[in-house]
């Protein structure tokens, strides 16, 4: 059986300014200077502690900085509005075992998936230590689906790098990053969003490189 591993920011959800609105708005008062960072080339997809830590330096005082992050992400979430053709390409591939896996925190991602009616297993943020591009929350999610093979889609360059590393299919989605940025990374396809993978009708074999 192959399963589907779905990344919630900028493959299920446009939701890469929320974070950084959220972002914002926490640390307005505490004198970050953010013009020196490209938040869609340095941080699109690292998840909450990798840019919390570039930001303000390793710490455990860090830890409180992420839950005032997440508190304000999770005011804005219910802003987030799905990538085009996503909802009728889970409906389509219903009976296919899938999951989505995100650096996110895992009651920001539910806010989303339950305001889209979204009803899949989720790995989040606090279910690894290790996050992306390390390999270890999609390797978590093909465990809990119980399958060898996964195809994977995602947004973010260090995503891509997470599923190379777990071995697995990429469908890489243009919505954070050019075609050409993706490309570098070597994913089996790249898709602006899934409307071309709507109507088919079979399920589209992505084969290892």
């Amino acid at each position: 059986m192959h399963g589907i591993i779905f990344d919630l920011d900028g493959v299920i959800a446009i939701t890469e300014h929320i974070h950084k609105k959220a972002f914002e708005f926490a640390f307005s008062g505490y004198g970050v200077d953010m013009r020196k960072y490209d938040w869609d080339k340095e941080f699109a997809g690292k998840g909450h502690k990798y840019i919390v830590d570039t930001v303000f330096g390793e710490s455990p005082a860090n830890e409180r900085l992420i839950d005032r992050w997440v508190h304000y992400y999770q005011i804005f979430a219910r802003e987030a509005k799905p990538v085009p053709g996503v909802l009728e390409y889970i409906k389509q591939m219903r009976g296919t075992p899938m999951i989505v896996a995100t650096g996110s925190a895992k009651k920001s991602a539910e806010i989303v998936l339950n305001n889209l009616g979204i009803d899949l297993p989720l790995v989040a943020m606090e279910d690894t230590d290790k996050p992306k591009p390390a390999p270890d929350l999609f390797l978590l999610a093909a465990k809990i689906l119980n399958v060898k093979k996964c195809t994977v889609f995602e947004d973010s360059i260090s995503g891509i790098k997470a599923a190379r590393a777990a071995g697995m299919c990429v469908v890489a989605l243009t919505t954070t990053h050019t075609e050409e940025e993706l490309k570098k990374e070597n994913p089996n396809r790249i898709i602006p969003d899934f409307k071309k993978l709507l109507f088919t009708t079979i399920y589209p074999q992505f084969e290892e490189r």
